[in-house]
């Protein structure tokens, strides 16, 4: 069974994509979990994370690092 989430009015719901069917997982978002989820940078070359105010990446030392995507990307 494959089991999905998505995001709306600021909750997760789950679906079964078999049936479309609705169960409940409600959960909030939180400003302070985000803050220490999201507010980070990563490396174009390897995917590390680094600091926000990081120039570099600790790994392999390249500079270009890009900020962490808030949204899912694809479909």
């Amino acid at each position: 069974m494959f089991i999905s989430s998505f995001v709306v009015k600021n909750s997760i719901f789950c679906t079964n994509h078999y049936n479309g069917a609705f169960y409940g997982c409600f959960m909030a978002r939180f400003p302070e979990a985000e803050a220490r989820l999201f507010q980070k940078k990563v490396c174009m070359k390897c995917n590390a994370t680094a600091a926000l105010k990081a120039e570099k990446c600790r790994k392999c030392g390249y500079k270009g690092l890009r900020g962490k995507a808030k949204e899912q990307r694809g479909k």
